[in-house]
């Protein structure tokens, strides 16, 4: 009896220690404590549980409900593993299942957040949002955190209520101003908001960059050599962001001409084996979930990759943390957000002429890398049903539809689209996946008398949605977000797009899609320009049906499918700019030999400082400094080595604030003073402008 209660109590301090260690991000030797505890009490439900999570994070979902399974026979009143349980069905697609298990749960806690929050996210899933909205509303009630919050936001973004959304976002970053999550959710957001102008939204975006890549202190020494001609590691990150993204993105990785780019791969979940064969990186991926930002930097640069390549931007679950860190010589934004990050550290956005006309540049923090003919490239999928006949020619009448995401459908795409109804009294309205319940009813609402010709269509499956545009004459694109993934689906279904784009690159996809299939008729250049156009090709049903039937072929012979063509623009351009990169590491540096041994240098002063050895790390930073006056990295280390050595030697004058006595060659002097009281700040500012007078003089505050 004795020896059965000291192996329950060693079981049980194993599997706290293990705990412990997976609280602090370490898996592995949590791993090793839960095992290990099992070894001692095969019904250490507390060991089971741990190790269920740690199926759960590595993807091996149903290893994991078969662990949580197991520790519910020993403890079937714990609320969290049934909480826990939930998460790995739902990540199996067993919502109904999930949505038990989280249910059971708050009958054991009614206050279990987590439980909570993960139920509001399947219902959701399944198409119950305001069940969803009411799940959350009570949690931020009784407990708001910003993590709640952002997700109340999220969830009021899929009903379209803009203003309730931001509000959520704003006391989200109120309770915690670093929550990344929040301000980049909060960004995407704004991209609807038709009360910003294009220069507000790069100013919003801006602010990203003043809280999240100012602190981002990590700054890594990148040792990637400056050779023009040789093989390029080229990275993407976070390529799985959702389900429409392989289509764009998977034949660009599996198509790189593999003698002139390493491709890399990170992406945010597990791939199939045969996938990652197929795209060429079975030996060159990683998986980022559960990972830091801080993790996934130190990856990149173990990687030595030379262009990074952020396909996210600031939808959900993005990396933009690892870009701040800047971890490569050459960092791209492309593809999924269609817009600036705001980040100083990366360096170009991919787009095109269309999306981004002259004049674009403006409203980004990035510069503009325009692709010739496209900046997409798209494969349809093997599996589209055949193209339908014109509905209109069947029904009497035109059915125009909208197959885009919730929050698109903006008052002002609304109130646009209700003008075109009562100009057209004949004509319906056909608005697929939108959530039952408020989301269709603020919709119908915004048509009034003519709601009667509005039909919704719920959420289906990818086949069902497919079959979906067969009683769809004519798409309308929103705004002032328009479409993409939506407009090729049309477009390859036989359903022309009207689109109205605006000033913003997110306004202009459609008509970037629209141009490179040589249907410049099909995009409007102001209100009345987009119901006249909407009336004539209504009015016209035998050109209607003649387009419908050549448009696959449009898009088949169109840049927009043709890969290889894309391939060798998007290579030649990674090339270009990192040429442009080679030239200017090289001009930095003048004479190649000058700056032997620099790195090393740096490296010997960083060792010090970390040693603590101030005053070395000074010596050897200040004449590497006078050497390469311009290298920020060694200006980040020179300035943490003097505000330490300044703590350890608080009366001492040191060597760089004695006054100058030549000034023969006058040389540039930046000062940081770091103080919120003003009256300090106004006695250093007039010390240091008189120390430096005869000098080229900088003060930031």
């Amino acid at each position: 009896m004795n020896s059965q209660v000291e192996a329950a109590r060693a079981a049980n301090q194993l599997a706290a220690d293990g705990w412990n260690f997976l609280q602090s991000g370490n898996a592995h030797e949590a791993e090793q404590r839960f095992r290990q505890a099992l070894v001692r009490d095969s019904q250490s439900a507390h060991a089971l549980h741990g190790l269920a999570i740690i199926g759960h994070q590595t993807g091996n979902f149903q290893p994991a409900l078969a662990l949580f399974d197991k520790a519910l026979t020993v403890e079937p009143a714990n609320a969290a593993i049934h909480a826990n349980r939930g998460n790995s069905l739902a990540a199996m697609q067993r919502t109904a299942e999930a949505i038990a298990a989280f249910e059971r749960a708050l009958e054991i806690s009614p206050g279990l957040v987590s439980a909570q929050v993960n139920l509001a996210t399947a219902l959701h899933s399944i198409g119950k949002l305001d069940q969803a909205v009411a799940t959350m509303e009570r949690v931020c009630q009784s407990q708001p955190t910003a993590d709640t919050l952002n997700n109340l936001g999220n969830l009021y973004k899929d009903q379209g209520q803009l203003d309730e959304s931001l509000a959520c976002y704003d006391r989200a970053l109120a309770l915690n101003p670093m929550s990344q999550q929040a301000f980049s959710n909060k960004l995407a957001a704004l991209k609807v908001d038709t009360r910003l102008t294009p220069a507000d939204i790069l100013a919003k975006h801006r602010e990203w960059s003043c809280w999240f890549e100012a602190v981002s202190t990590y700054a890594p020494l990148l040792r990637n050599t400056a050779d023009a001609a040789r093989r390029l590691r080229i990275g993407y990150v976070s390529p799985d962001c959702h389900t429409a993204l392989p289509a764009f993105l998977d034949h660009v990785i599996a198509n790189h001409d593999r003698t002139r780019f390493e491709v890399f791969c990170y992406f945010n979940n597990p791939q199939s084996p045969q996938k990652l064969v197929a795209l060429g990186i079975a030996d060159s991926h990683r998986i980022m979930r559960g990972a830091s930002d801080q993790a996934i930097a130190d990856k990149v640069v173990a990687d030595g990759i030379d262009i990074l390549v952020d396909i996210a931007g600031h939808t959900g679950n993005n990396r933009l943390g690892v870009f701040a860190r800047r971890v490569a010589p050459i960092q791209i934004s492309w593809l999924d957000y269609l817009g600036t990050t705001g980040l100083d550290a990366m360096d170009y956005r991919i787009t095109d002429a269309i999306a981004d006309p002259p004049g674009n540049e403006k409203f980004h923090s990035e510069q503009l890398l325009r692709l010739p003919d496209t900046q997409w490239c798209w494969q349809p999928d093997a599996m589209s049903p055949s193209v339908a006949s014109l509905p209109a020619l069947q029904n009497g009448h035109i059915t125009f539809g909208s197959f885009n995401h919730a929050q698109k459908l903006t008052d002002a795409t609304l109130a646009l689209w209700a003008k075109l109804l009562v100009r057209l009294p004949q004509a319906r309205l056909c608005v697929a996946g939108i959530a039952e319940g408020f989301a269709r009813q603020r919709i119908a609402t915004a048509f009034g008398e003519d709601a009667a010709r509005v039909t919704f269509l719920p959420r289906t499956g990818v086949a069902e949605y497919r079959r979906a545009f067969d009683g769809v004459d004519i798409a309308l694109d929103p705004l002032p977000f328009s479409g993409a993934t939506t407009t090729l689906d049309a477009l390859w279904q036989g359903v022309p797009v009207l689109t109205l784009p605006g000033a913003t690159s997110c306004s202009r996809s459609s008509a970037s899609l629209l141009h490179a299939v040589q249907l410049d008729d099909w995009i409007a250049r102001e209100t009345d320009d987009f119901l006249a156009r909407a009336e004539g090709f209504a009015s016209d049903l035998d050109s209607l049906a003649a387009l419908r039937q050549v448009l696959r072929q449009r898009v088949q012979h169109s840049a927009i499918v043709a890969t290889k063509m894309f391939m060798r623009n998007l290579e030649n351009s990674l090339r270009d700019v990192w040429r442009k990169w080679c030239i200017e590491r090289i001009a930095a540096s003048g004479q190649p030999d000058r700056f032997a041994g620099a790195d090393q240098a740096l490296m010997n002063a960083i060792t010090h400082l970390n040693s603590q050895r101030y005053g070395e790390a000074l010596g050897i930073l200040e004449p590497l400094l006078h050497m390469r006056p311009h290298w920020d990295l060694a200006k980040r280390e020179m300035a943490r080595a003097a505000l330490h050595w300044a703590d350890q030697h608080p009366e001492r004058l040191p060597a760089w604030q004695q006054p100058f006595t030549s000034v023969a060659n006058p040389v540039r002097v930046s000062a940081i003073v770091c103080s919120i009281r003003p009256d300090y700040f106004a006695h250093i500012k007039q010390q240091l402008e008189t120390q430096f007078a005869r000098h080229q003089f900088e003060l930031i505050g």
